[in-house]
């Protein structure tokens, strides 16, 4: 079994390096960016985190988790598919 850990981030540069220690022992890391000014991105690749970037206007928290099935080329890696979108 494989194990995917998952999150949303928008300006989490103080805590992007610790999620990503964090999650080490998963088989893959992912995150999807929506729309941060600092360096949160680039924190998490360096940790190798597979991170997504998609600008969500207005911000909206379901619209954020919404966005996640886009990014699901992770789901296919791991030899399954993603959830549909609602």
């Amino acid at each position: 079994m494989k194990i995917a850990v998952y999150t949303i981030a928008k300006n989490e540069e103080k805590y992007a390096a610790r999620w990503a220690k964090s999650a080490e022992g998963a088989d893959y890391r992912v995150v999807l960016d929506t729309g941060s000014s600092d360096a949160t991105v680039s924190i998490l690749r360096e940790s190798g985190v597979e991170a997504h970037q998609a600008l969500v206007e207005p911000w909206r928290l379901e619209r954020r988790v919404r966005s996640a099935p886009r990014i699901s080329g992770t789901c296919a890696k791991m030899g399954g598919s993603a959830p549909s979108a609602r």
